[in-house]
């Protein structure tokens, strides 16, 4: 089977600029073996270098036990490094328990 590379690419542009246009972006964290996320996708562990296409995206850091990192970025030609700072989740805040109303425990007595 042969495909059609132009059908892949961006209208009005040729296959070969597309790989040209396309910039890197180094994700790290603080911890390790972190989930990264482009535009909602996944898109592999920290630390990765990412082949973006030019234009705004928005890159999450993501670590079972750690608030998520986000950050929206504008690439470019240049190469961008991002170093995500994830901090340790607190614990989920507790409920109150409800105290149920005190029940009248007063007997008729005759």
């Amino acid at each position: 089977m042969t495909l059609d590379m132009v059908r892949f690419s961006p209208a009005g542009s040729a296959p070969g600029n597309m790989v040209a246009s396309l910039s890197v972006v180094s994700v790290d964290a603080n911890q390790s073996n972190c989930d990264i996320e482009v535009d909602g996708s996944f898109v592999g562990n920290t630390p990765s270098q990412l082949s973006l296409v030019p234009g705004k995206h928005e890159i999450t850091v993501k670590k079972k036990g750690y608030a998520d990192w986000t950050r929206s970025v504008m690439v470019s030609g240049s190469g961008i490094h991002l170093n995500a700072e994830l901090e340790a989740q607190t614990g989920a805040p507790v409920a109150a328990t409800p105290v149920p109303p005190a029940s009248s425990t007063s007997a008729l007595k005759n």
